[in-house]
């Protein structure tokens, strides 16, 4: 629904570089930096000015991030950065290594209080911080590599492939 005076705002920019396998290698590269935000026109568009309630802090140009999730509980998923590379490169005697890395800014990890207004009232969360991204989770950082060899079996395009694979190698 739309409320008069509320205005959320998404920008972003995002980089990408295909080669495709020529040359016995090929690669993938992106890159995205992005930030969305919410603004109020006065007082109207705030519902709740809790400092928590339907927003991450109600507050002019503040970060939107907050989903619910079926259980109930707020998730938090916004990153203002993400990169990611990959690469393959056939060796000779029908041989290939790749590898992926992955990194990407924290998710928030607001922290609040959470307050007792009365047995009528229920619970006030507030948060503790000035932004709720004013304190992340650590940076995501993954390498995943691949060792292959190829096999083919007679002049048929009937073959196999053993492969050597290690997953989110640092961790």
């Amino acid at each position: 629904t739309n409320r008069d005076g509320l205005k959320y705002k998404f920008w972003g920019l995002e980089f990408n570089m295909n080669k495709r396998l020529s040359n016995k290698w090929m690669s993938r590269i992106t890159f995205g930096y992005s930030r969305q935000t919410e603004s109020y026109d006065g007082t109207a568009g705030i519902q709740n000015p809790s400092y928590y309630g339907e927003s991450p802090t109600n507050r002019d140009g503040a970060n939107v991030m907050r989903l619910g999730s079926g259980s109930g509980a707020s998730i938090w998923f916004a990153y203002g950065w993400s990169f990611n590379a990959t690469g393959l490169y056939q060796l000779p005697y029908d041989m290939e290594i790749a590898g992926n890395i992955f990194t990407r800014q924290g998710y928030p990890w607001p922290h609040y209080h959470r307050i007792y207004l009365g047995p009528t009232e229920g619970n006030q969360d507030v948060y503790a911080t000035e932004d709720a991204a004013d304190i992340r989770f650590d940076t995501v950082f993954n390498l995943d590599i691949r060792f292959a060899k190829n096999f083919q079996f007679g002049d048929t395009h009937r073959g196999g492939t053993i492969a050597f694979e290690l997953f989110n190698l640092f961790n």
